[in-house]
């Protein structure tokens, strides 16, 4: 399960480690690490897979499919919860990590306190053709997405990722 650290960004009494984050903004952080995070959905048949070679690199989150950055996530109980940020590395012997950003921003009233989560994972990677597929270190399957180019777009839940490759 992707680990999660969090900071507390207003100076009100109360944190998120003191209380239950809201279902929602649960939700949403563990649906965008499934998203970011995928994983391989049975045997690879056929030709055409191969290693991590080929895509690896350093990849900026760029957007989602339907919105730039950042990304309404959800919004509840005075608080809105938005995707800021994230990074996805690919190495050449197929192993992943990717960190999310994820900003919840809440009214004064709010009974919950504006928090940074840092949401990140790591895993293996397998490419098959056009696709691209993500196990955890448990080798249960999260998702999948596809790689063209110097783009690669990881589909989730709720949403599609889509990464750009930095320079080296």
């Amino acid at each position: 399960m992707p680990h999660l650290a969090s900071r507390r960004l207003s100076p009100r009494p109360a944190s998120l480690l003191g209380r239950p984050r809201p279902a929602a903004c649960r939700r949403a952080a563990l649906c965008l690490a499934a998203a970011a995070l995928l994983a391989a959905c049975g045997d690879a048949r056929g030709g055409g897979e191969r290693g991590g070679a080929g895509v690896a690199g350093r990849y900026q989150l760029h957007h989602t499919l339907r919105s730039a950055l950042p990304a309404v996530l959800a919004q509840e109980e005075g608080c809105l919860v938005q995707l800021t940020g994230g990074t996805l590395v690919l190495q050449p012997d197929s192993q992943y990590s990717s960190v999310l950003l994820i900003e919840r921003a809440c009214a004064p009233d709010a009974a919950y306190t504006d928090t940074l989560i840092r949401d990140s994972s790591a895993g293996r990677f397998r490419l098959q053709d056009d696709s691209i597929h993500f196990t955890y270190p448990t080798g249960t399957a999260a998702g999948a997405g596809l790689a063209g180019g110097d783009s690669l777009s990881v589909t989730g839940p709720l949403h599609t990722l889509i990464y750009r490759r930095q320079p080296r």
